[in-house]
């Protein structure tokens, strides 16, 4: 057993399959979140993957 706090473990990879999309979207990119509230309970801190799409398609 560790007697290591939280806050000084090692880092901990977040596969794209565990990715969340329920986050604010706007035209032409969309979100999809690792590290947020919602997925480990963070308060200052969002990490996730952003997909730009270069050619939106315009009403």
């Amino acid at each position: 057993m560790s007697d290591e706090d939280p806050f000084h473990r090692g880092p901990h990879h977040i596969g794209s399959h565990s990715l969340h999309p329920d986050t604010a979207q706007t035209s032409g990119m969309r979100r999809a979140e690792a590290i947020s509230g919602a997925t480990v309970g963070s308060r200052e801190l969002w990490m996730g993957q952003p997909h730009v799409d270069h050619h939106p398609t315009r009403p």
